[in-house]
């Protein structure tokens, strides 16, 4: 079987499944296809699309597993404003926190 064909039925397959629930068990296949991802050699799909975002639900059965890799690496896994769990370096989350801080602020001085 080809490796097109194999993409191809599980597309299928998780296209059956429905939209894909961040808080759910299963793997957001729509996206890692969107973004051109392969199965690992392993045939195990990666945890983490190259923008940062968690592809398994928080209720997939290895998550835990993404958890403990991502830190390892020195990641930190967050959940964002649009209910998806995105995956940061320190610096990039001390970034975001600033800019949302910065954002708050003005909104706070532009009521007055």
């Amino acid at each position: 079987m080809s490796l097109d064909l194999v993409l191809y039925q599980t597309a299928q397959h998780a296209a059956s499944r429905g939209k894909f629930d961040p808080e759910g068990s299963g793997y957001d296949m729509e996206t890692a296809l969107a973004f051109g991802m392969r199965p690992h050699k392993s045939g195990h799909w990666y945890s983490r699309a190259p923008n940062g975002q968690i592809l398994k639900g928080k209720g997939h059965e290895t998550f835990h597993k993404t958890i403990a890799g991502e830190k390892k690496a020195g990641y930190i896994i967050k959940k964002m404003a649009n209910g998806r769990y995105y995956s940061f370096t320190k610096k990039e989350w001390d970034e975001i926190k600033k800019e949302k801080k910065r954002q708050y602020t003005n909104a706070v001085k532009n009521k007055k």
